[in-house]
């Protein structure tokens, strides 16, 4: 599948490549700062500490694992994916399921060495993703040829990070590209590429779900102090829970635009 012919599509997705490159190569390496680690909502329950921040992550394993498990079947799925996606899309949903687990076990005691198992998983979630949309929107040779380098990056960001703050000179700045320039990517994607298949409205609602999440986030404390019945870092997991399903629920009930 070829992009439709505008150079703006092509020219969006270098500035969304180049500009955070080029920021945060502008930017002097940086730690993890470690206030992070102190969420809004620290109350304990039945003898889980953080146990909203903990079971918040329950739907995203669930989702996780739901999508594995769709995907187990060829033929549930053969008309509703490209030859050859069965398989990333697998690895997408289970690195989802990863991600919550991990996220539980971080959140259980937050410090630098549990954040790893948290952002490792989420980074190759986010690279196969990319690589699934390129293979679908601009062309499977293309989408295979970038999955596992992509993999490696993403991977290979948390790594640096975490080895870099084990050495004593963290260095963030590898991880935050990770982070924004896939969601720098997507929306030309989605607008300037043709997807084979029906319902691409789908994916909007699963990127803003997930702009959703990382505004909670950052509005952890402000949302928590509001009544403190729920943090932002909570809703953040729910959220991220919601963007996973409306992945799954896109590829469940696509089917193929005619030729």
């Amino acid at each position: 599948m070829a992009v439709h012919g505008r150079w703006w599509v092509a020219a969006i997705l270098m500035v969304g490549i180049l500009l955070p490159v080029g920021v945060l190569l502008a930017v002097p390496p940086f730690a993890q700062p470690q206030w992070y680690h102190q969420f809004a909502d620290q109350r304990s329950c039945c003898g889980i500490t953080n146990a909203a921040n903990v079971l918040s992550n329950i739907p995203l394993v669930v989702m996780g694992l739901w999508g594995v498990w769709w995907l187990s079947e060829p033929e549930r799925c053969r008309a509703r994916l490209q030859p050859g996606t069965r398989w990333p899309y697998a690895a997408f949903f289970a690195a989802i399921a990863c991600t919550g687990l991990g996220s539980a076990w971080y959140h259980w005691a937050p410090d630098n060495q549990r954040l790893l198992w948290d952002r490792l998983p989420l980074a190759v979630a986010f690279m196969v993703l990319v690589s699934i949309l390129v293979w679908e929107r601009i062309g499977p040779r293309a989408g295979r040829l970038l999955l596992v380098p992509l993999v490696l990056l993403g991977a290979g960001s948390v790594l640096y990070w975490h080895f870099s703050e084990l050495a004593g000179r963290g260095d963030l700045r590898p991880y935050l590209l990770v982070q924004i320039v896939p969601l720098l990517l997507l929306p030309p994607m989605l607008l300037g590429c043709a997807s084979p298949f029906t319902r691409s409205g789908d994916l909007w609602a699963a990127l803003l779900w997930y702009v959703a999440a990382k505004a909670c986030e950052a509005l952890d404390r402000q949302i928590y102090v509001l009544g403190q019945v729920v943090s932002g870092h909570t809703l953040k997991h729910l959220a991220a829970a919601v963007s996973a399903y409306m992945i799954l629920h896109t590829i469940q009930r696509r089917t193929a635009k005619p030729e």
